[in-house]
């Protein structure tokens, strides 16, 4: 322990010299106490004064009002603290009338305070009602506040979920769209540069013109081969008597065969969907009107396909 203290000391002080005696080494810097002015200046503050000053000759009547604090009546001079000076008068002025304590007249005595009691009774309901009207005031103004920031939250959702099935709409429309145009290409593709095996005559008869040719013909051959005519010579006979016994054997045809005209299914009314859901009542009506219009031109086109040329 002797030894470890000597080594630090040495290295402190120095090594000792023959004689014994440490030298000291001078250090590489030293620092000054030193104080400027501006430091002096800096640590300097004002003393504190009040905001308000009451002169020594004077005696204002707020100031002798026991119930009001700082910020409480004092530093704003209002409605309130005239009501409560003029109450303090009139206080005042009944207690002057207020008779010795050892007067016999103890009636009037008792008239003056209850006076007193009841004008601070009333004074009292008064500042209760100004504070519950306050309480009621604040009230109102909070849930209004909080009213309007719920309808405004309800307005921007309702908003959100308009646009959101409007793109919906949007998205089945053109997806529509894209389908009809595609099967359109394929079909006129399929059929485009091919002849038409349909027939040409209109689909709410039940005969044709080739039937009843055909009919003709056979039965005036029928009938030339059990006169013994030249059916050759019957064809190329354009005689009015030809031409009689064809409109006979038309009138009988068409008496075993009467016209038979294709009835149309009626078509169902179109009905709004009546379901529940988010959608309001307009964008309900424009979407079965928008869908109303792209069924309409597809059964056009449709039609147009049919009566397109192969």
């Amino acid at each position: 322990m002797q030894l470890h203290n000597f080594n630090k000391m040495c290295n402190i002080f120095g090594k000792p010299e023959d004689d014994g005696k440490p030298i000291r080494k001078k250090p590489k810097s030293k620092s000054k106490s030193t104080q400027t002015d501006y430091r002096e200046n800096e640590s300097q503050t004002d003393p504190w004064q009040p905001s308000l000053r009451i002169p020594p000759d004077a005696n204002p009547e707020i100031s002798t009002l026991s119930d009001l604090r700082c910020n409480d009546g004092l530093s704003f001079f209002g409605r309130y603290e005239i009501e409560k000076i003029k109450r303090m008068r009139r206080k005042r002025a009944w207690q002057a009338l207020l008779p010795p304590v050892n007067c016999t007249d103890n009636k009037t005595q008792e008239f003056i305070i209850t006076m007193i009691d009841q004008e601070e009774l009333a004074f009292r309901d008064k500042v209760l009602q100004r504070l519950a009207d306050r309480r009621l005031v604040a009230t109102k103004d909070l849930l209004d506040s909080v009213n309007y920031a719920r309808q405004l939250g309800l307005e921007e959702r309702f908003d959100n979920v308009g646009k959101y099935l409007s793109r919906i709409r949007e998205k089945k429309i053109e997806h529509i769209k894209r389908e009809f145009h595609r099967n359109l290409r394929k079909l006129t593709k399929k059929y485009d540069g091919k002849t038409s095996t349909l027939s040409s005559e209109p689909k709410n008869k039940c005969f044709s013109a080739s039937k009843v040719d055909s009919y003709l013909k056979f039965k005036l051959e029928d009938d030339a081969t059990k006169s013994g005519e030249d059916s050759e010579e019957i064809s190329t006979n354009e005689s009015p008597e030809a031409d009689g016994r064809k409109l006979n054997l038309l009138s009988s045809y068409l008496a075993r065969n009467p016209l038979k005209l294709r009835t149309k299914r009626p078509r169902k009314p179109d009905e709004l969907c009546i379901r529940e859901g988010r959608c309001t009542d307009d964008q309900l009506k424009k979407l079965h009107e928008d869908l109303k219009n792209i069924r309409l031109n597809v059964t056009l086109k449709s039609n147009q396909i049919k009566n397109y040329p192969r």
